[in-house]
C-alpha cells in the first residue's frame, strides 16, 4: 500500500463550520490536523487578491465592487472576507495551501504574492484553466502546478471528457506536476495509468466514506469538505495493516 493520503480540507474543514472559505475554515483545518488547505482566488474591482469560491458574493460581482464593499458585506453575514496575503500568513509553516485559480489574467500578481510568504515546497497552483497553468510555469518553473480536471458543463463534451480521462499531453503542456480529477473520472485504469507516467493524483472532493476508503492507497491525496472523517478512514486502513 502507499504511503497515507494527504488529507486536504476543501475551501478549509468547510463541513465543519459555517462559512466555507473563512478563516475559520482555515484554522478549524489546522487545529484538526489537516496535510492542506484547498482554496479559491479571485480578484476585486480594486485589485485585491480574495479567497471566494463562486464569481459574486450574494448580490456582488466581485470584480465590480472593492475589498472594501466586499467585506462589509461578509461581515453583516458573520465572517471577515479573506484575502490571499493573509490567507497565506495564516497557514505559513502549519500547512500546505492548494491555491486555485478561478480566472486568468494575473498570474503574476498571484505569483508575487504567494512568493512573498511562502516557500515553493508549502504550495500548489491548481487551475482547470491550462492558459493560466502555462504563465505560472513559464513564471517560476519550480512551482508546483496542478491540472484540475472534471469541469462541470464544456462547451465540447467528448473532446473535454477524454481529454480529462486521458490528461497527459495536457499534462506535459502545462508542465503539470499533478493532476487533480474528479472521483467519477478514476475509470478505465486511472489510478495506475497515471501513476505509471509519473503524475501523483490529488482527488476531489470526496464526502462519501466508501468513496474515501476506496482511494485510500491508490492516490497522492484526498480533497474533502469532511477531514475528519478522512483522517479517521486513514487511520483506521493503517493501524489494520499495521496489526
Amino acid at each position: 500500500m502507499k504511503n497515507k493520503p494527504l488529507v486536504i480540507g476543501h475551501r478549509g474543514a468547510s463541513g465543519l463550520v459555517k462559512f466555507e472559505n473563512s478563516f475559520e475554515a482555515f484554522q478549524k483545518a489546522i487545529d484538526i490536523g489537516c496535510d492542506g488547505i484547498e482554496c479559491d482566488v479571485r480578484k476585486t474591482k480594486d485589485d485585491v487578491l480574495i479567497i471566494n469560491h463562486n464569481p459574486n458574493i450574494g448580490d456582488l460581482i466581485i470584480k465590480d465592487h472593492t475589498y472594501e464593499e466586499l467585506n462589509i458585506y461578509t461581515t453583516n453575514l458573520g465572517y471577515t472576507l479573506p484575502t490571499l496575503i493573509e490567507t497565506l500568513k495564516l497557514v505559513r509553516d502549519k500547512i500546505l495551501i492548494d491555491i486555485e485559480l478561478k480566472e486568468v489574467g494575473y498570474e503574476e500578481k498571484i505569483v508575487s504574492e504567494i512568493l512573498s510568504v511562502l516557500p515553493l515546497d508549502h504550495f500548489f497552483v491548481r487551475s482547470f484553466f491550462d492558459e493560466a497553468l502555462i504563465k505560472i510555469h513559464n513564471i517560476n518553473k519550480d512551482i508546483r502546478i496542478i491540472l484540475l480536471t472534471g469541469i462541470e458543463h464544456p462547451e465540447h463534451l467528448l473532446k473535454t471528457r477524454y481529454s480529462e480521462v486521458y490528461p497527459k499531453r495536457r499534462l506535459k503542456r502545462c508542465g503539470a506536476y499533478a493532476v487533480s480529477p474528479y472521483f467519477k473520472e478514476m475509470i478505465l485504469n486511472y489510478p495506475k495509468r497515471l501513476t505509471r507516467q509519473g503524475y501523483p493524483i490529488i482527488v476531489w472532493t470526496v464526502n462519501d466514506e466508501e468513496v474515501m476508503r476506496d482511494l485510500v492507497g491508490k492516490v497522492e491525496g484526498i480533497i474533502t469538505n469532511y477531514p475528519d472523517k478522512l483522517q479517521s478512514i486513514i487511520n483506521d486502513i493503517y493501524n489494520k495493516k499495521e496489526n
